[in-house]
């Protein structure tokens, strides 16, 4: 792992815990970095049209529901949570499109972290196959509903998404059980 994939994590990490403009800042350099590294990562993680709903209700919640004005600090505040959503999914996409299995294995064993290693490499495999079940799950519900009958049914699709979620992870636990990568 690279000096700058970390400081982007580390910022990303303390940059939550500030909401003023040294914050948007560190979001700023996070963007930068991965502007810098990968600039393939800055896509839209989900495609485009996943966030129209997030920003959308976001910016239906920053009106004051009393005098129906658009209050500025519910706004400011919404839009500190969508930037921190948009920097979070941009990281998810530097892991997924730089970071490999080898390297962090080899990063884990130098410094002798076999617990970490374990639960770092389960929890990057299952995330690769979930991004990709969940983007095959979400165009065939797309095209099989569409109009009003999207949102009808979108309890199946939260359901589909968990029960295969689920489902992987437990053939990745069996797995590196009957390998004896795993220990109860």
């Amino acid at each position: 792992m690279k000096f700058l994939e970390i400081s982007a994590f580390l910022l990303f990490i303390i940059s939550s815990f500030i909401s003023n403009w040294i914050g948007y800042l560190m979001l700023l350099i996070i963007f930068l970095i991965v502007l810098f590294i990968s600039k393939k990562s800055l896509r839209f993680m989900g495609g485009f049209k996943f966030w129209i709903f997030p920003a959308i209700f976001l910016f239906i919640m920053s009106f004051d529901f009393n005098t129906f004005g658009l209050s500025s600090e519910k706004l400011i505040s919404n839009t500190n949570i969508f930037v921190h959503l948009y920097i979070f999914g941009v990281l998810i996409n530097l892991i997924n499109d730089t970071i490999k299995m080898k390297d962090l294995t080899i990063f884990f064993d130098r410094y002798r972290f076999y617990k970490l290693k374990f639960i770092s490499l389960f929890t990057l495999s299952v995330m690769r196959r979930m991004s990709s079940d969940v983007s095959d799950v979400f165009y065939f519900y797309r095209r099989e509903n569409s109009g009003f009958k999207f949102f009808k049914n979108i309890h199946m699709l939260v359901y589909v998404c968990v029960r295969n979620s689920v489902k992987i992870s437990y053939d990745l636990v069996e797995l590196l059980y009957t390998r004896g990568l795993y220990e109860k």
